[in-house]
């Protein structure tokens, strides 16, 4: 999604980026849509990642995701929903 948002809104540099990539785009497994494969955020030059990390943040926004704090200590109940 974050590679189409670039190229359909025409971002700066990154639409520039995405459209010299060599990769492929293959069904997901759960089938709801398309996965991106030679594509590894390990590799993205640091244009790049800052931009995947702002829009990561605006997709949050969007769908009303709560981010948490990765400084914060879990609570004792958090500990036991992750574990079980």
């Amino acid at each position: 999604m974050f590679r189409k948002d670039c190229i359909r809104n025409d971002v700066d540099r990154l639409a520039d980026y995405w459209k010299k990539q060599n990769f492929r785009l293959v069904p997901a497994l759960d089938g709801t849509g398309m996965v991106a494969l030679g594509a590894q955020t390990k590799k993205f030059p640091k244009y790049v990642a800052s931009g995947f990390i702002e829009w990561l943040y605006h997709y949050g926004a969007e769908n009303k995701i709560q981010w948490t704090d990765p400084s914060e200590k879990f609570s004792e109940y958090e500990i036991e929903r992750y574990d079980s």
